[in-house]
């Protein structure tokens, strides 16, 4: 009995195991969110520009230092003086042979010809600028979820059609095979019924395959197992959309595109690096203090073999008056990088606005293709209803029966196709015009 129970388990998990589990679109973007490798290295680009942004900040404030040190000297002779009248030297100073150096310094740059808070505000804008590019990502990668999930809808729904076409034609087949034998229709009639139906089983065969293949490349997209076996739940019932005018969409972009907005952010760092190469044309000046509790400290005298504490403040001035042309050439090159990336920011614009033209005209095409794949399928539905009841009476040929079969079937599958190629283009539409979609 115990061995049956676990047989039957077995058998329920196998089966369990081989089903399609259904995934809406939202799950679907969610898990490629959490799965991306792009995303995961576009997050440690932010972090490491966070790094480097709050590094800069660190170079305008005190630097503290402490040292210590010990030095052993080597024997010398004690200082002794020889005065008149004395037979032996007079002893002045032991040698101290163990130095003990301890110390404090602090360093606080005042002026540094605006280099400091020019790096500061560059490393800033980098920073920023990342962290748009990384929501940026997102977007792109929800684009390509919706178009590898909706891929997949399409396979699956040509391959459920073709099922459910063969269904009607092994009905067809059926009755065709009662009026040969009544002698009501042809051998010839018959054949076409069978060759239709071994067409049937072999397009399904390669739609089979294709089904597997938007599968596998769902499954990649969204960063799990190849072999999963996932299927969409979404069903295209009804398109409702308003499409506005294309100068809204291209002013849209040019106000929402993150991409727009990151190229920006890398502008405004190429004027503040302007900034900070021509610092050098200035002085830097900083001010410091020093502690000290050093044994023997040599500011005492005399020498004394125990600890003292001494300290000192001042100010630096630091000048570079003639090194061949170095700073002007440093500047050069921060003007040059800033005129390309302003060069580059305008180009992106116009491709942008190419782009957004693209879309526009492709979700125009796709909702013509929608309303002519609509008008075509409930023809050919109503022509397939009225050819099927005529066959069955015998009032038409199998031929046109056929006929009548592979134009529905082919009315559906561009149906089918054409819901899903517009959500497609629609959703390339809203990405383009800065519209975050996940």
């Amino acid at each position: 009995m115990k061995l049956k129970l676990i047989t039957f388990f077995l058998i329920a998990l196998t089966i369990t195991m081989a089903q399609n589990k259904e995934i809406s679109l939202k799950e679907s973007i969610e898990i490629g969110i959490a799965n991306s490798k792009e995303l995961k290295l576009a997050k440690t680009k932010v972090e490491l520009s966070k790094a480097k942004y709050e590094e800069s900040g660190t170079y305008l404030l005190p630097t503290v230092r402490a040292s210590a040190a010990y030095i052993r000297l080597s024997e010398v002779p004690p200082f002794e003086v020889t005065v008149p009248f004395s037979p032996t030297p007079i002893k002045i100073q032991e040698p101290v042979l163990n130095n003990y150096n301890l110390g404090l310094s602090v360093t606080q740059p005042i002026f540094t010809g605006f280099k400091l808070s020019s790096l500061k505000s560059a490393a800033e804008k980098t920073f920023e600028a990342e962290e748009i590019s990384f929501n940026q990502e997102i977007n792109n990668l929800a684009l390509r979820i919706n178009e590898a999930y909706w891929n997949l809808y399409k396979a699956e729904k040509y391959v459920l059609l073709l099922k459910e076409n063969k269904k009607r034609i092994e009905e067809h087949l059926n009755n065709t095979e009662e009026f040969f034998n009544n002698e009501l229709v042809t051998k010839n009639d018959l054949l076409k019924m069978k060759s239709q139906l071994a067409n049937i089983n072999y397009q399904l065969i390669e739609g089979k395959k294709n089904l597997e293949t938007a599968r596998m490349f769902f499954n990649k997209t969204i960063g799990i197992s190849l072999e999963k076996q996932l299927t969409p739940t979404e069903e295209i019932e009804q398109i409702d959309y308003e499409l506005k005018e294309i100068s809204e969409y291209i002013k849209q972009a040019d106000k929402q595109r993150n991409e727009l907005k990151s190229a920006e952010k890398i502008t405004e760092a190429g004027k503040n690096m302007i900034s900070a190469a021509n610092s050098d044309w200035f002085p830097t000046i900083s001010i410091f203090g020093n502690y000290y509790y050093n044994r023997p400290n040599q500011r005492i005298m005399p020498t004394q073999d125990k600890f003292n504490d001494t300290w000192d403040v001042g100010v630096n001035l630091s000048w570079e008056l003639w090194n061949w042309g170095k700073t002007s050439f440093k500047a050069e090159q921060a003007e040059q990088q800033y005129k390309l990336s302003q060069l580059s920011l305008e180009i992106l614009k116009e491709n942008i606005q190419m782009e957004v033209y693209r879309n526009y005209l492709s979700v125009n095409a796709e909702s013509e293709k929608l309303k002519s794949a609509l008008q075509l399928l409930e023809s050919t539905e109503e022509n397939y209803r009225i050819t099927k009841e005529k066959y069955n009476m015998q009032a038409a040929t199998s031929t046109e029966l056929l006929d009548a079969e592979v134009e529905f079937l082919e009315a559906q599958i561009k149906d089918a196709n054409a819901k899903a190629d517009y959500i497609i283009a629609l959703k390339k539409l809203l990405v383009s015009s800065g519209e975050k979609i996940y």
